[in-house]
């Protein structure tokens, strides 16, 4: 789903339209520099940066070893071998 906005210089948000399918296909250079930089700006406006998804992965990670072996339990399994 794709949304656009215009947001006005009290930053007030206007819906633009809303988009069922958006492409982030590029078919031409002008179409991948412009879809590039808008990516870019979102992810900026948002502030994301290059050590979130690390830190994503590795809180997910975490998340799946408490629910499979418990936070005190002993398993036959270590939780290292689900490292490889």
């Amino acid at each position: 789903l794709g949304i656009d906005i215009m947001i006005d210089e009290k930053l007030k948000p206007y819906l633009i339209e809303v988009n069922h399918l958006p492409s982030f296909g590029t078919d031409s250079p002008i179409d991948e520099e412009i879809k590039s930089k808008v990516i870019g700006q979102a992810l900026a406006s948002i502030q994301v940066n290059s050590r979130d998804k690390h830190d994503y992965e590795t809180r997910k990670k975490k998340e799946s070893k408490t629910r499979l072996f418990g936070r005190n339990s002993s398993s036959c399994i270590s939780s290292e071998m689900l490292d490889q």
